[in-house]
């Protein structure tokens, strides 16, 4: 499960940025006093109580979070791109905002890990004003 959430310091470099946290689908929890480090989905208000009490509430993004607030196309002076996802050959993931009439790409991230490679992209996507 680990693999398909952000970090706490991924989350946190995102909240540097002003990315807003709340739609946060799942949460680390980090205990108060020595201990290991969860992660949580919470649905019922009542646990919150007993959990606050005993661990800190670190929300965090799913693959699927980060998906949903990557925009689906985007303009980039006289562009249009396209946000594009796939693995190549060497099992590489490839996210991209692309150009197909211009065949030219505006951004691209290739990472090992489709994860890092749209948290990349959030972040590259927010610095560029497009969320």
């Amino acid at each position: 499960m680990e693999e398909q959430v952000l970090s706490v310091e991924q989350m946190q470099e995102l909240i540097d940025m002003g990315i807003d946290t709340s739609k946060a689908s799942i949460c680390w929890l980090i205990p108060r006093l020595k201990g290991e480090i969860l992660l949580h989905i919470c649905t019922e208000k009542d646990e919150w109580e007993y959990i606050e009490k005993t661990f800190m509430r670190y929300p965090t993004f799913t693959l699927q979070d980060v998906l949903k607030m990557l925009p689906n196309s985007i303009k980039f002076a006289q562009l249009s791109g396209i946000l594009t996802i796939k693995k190549d050959s060497m099992n590489y993931y490839q996210v991209q905002y692309k150009d197909f009439i211009k065949e030219y790409n505006i951004q691209q991230f290739v990472e090992k890990s489709l994860l890092d490679a749209t948290f990349n992209m959030l972040k590259w996507c927010k610095q560029n004003n497009y969320i």
